[in-house]
């Protein structure tokens, strides 16, 4: 089995550690959010939910964006523009920031299985969840 390109490997790399941290960290009181550098270009925003922060110079690939307050942190980190969000899973506390990234163009990347729940948000919304 030929080896993938060393760029890849490192974001592979890059991507299952970001995945961990965000399935390992306690995510932070609400008015005590924080980043936690795991290497030169890997942080956590330790928010309301954890934000992964894939930083690669004044860009970033953020692992889901929470409620968009992981945007203030950004500019410490030398980063001027989120290129995507990886979306991990939806739900709405994962997602509700959204917007105001695409709206700076920002790509967003979401899991094939929960594709409609992004793509049809308020079909969902009202809906009873207890409901068949």
């Amino acid at each position: 089995m030929p080896r993938l390109p060393r760029p890849f490997r490192t974001y592979v790399r890059a991507t299952i550690i970001a995945i961990l941290s965000l399935i390992l960290l306690p995510e932070a009181p609400c008015d005590a959010a924080e980043t936690v550098q795991l290497s030169d270009s890997l942080h956590v925003y330790r928010g309301p939910i954890n934000v992964g922060i894939l930083r690669s110079g004044d860009a970033a690939l953020l692992f889901d964006c929470g409620d968009g307050t992981v945007a203030d942190a950004l500019p410490n980190l030398g980063v001027t523009k989120v290129e995507k969000i990886l979306f991990t899973h939806h739900h709405r506390d994962q997602a509700c920031g959204a917007p105001q990234f695409v709206a700076k163009g920002a790509g967003l990347v979401v899991p094939h299985a929960e594709r409609a729940w992004f793509d049809d948000v308020w079909f969902f919304k009202g809906r009873d969840p207890f409901r068949t």
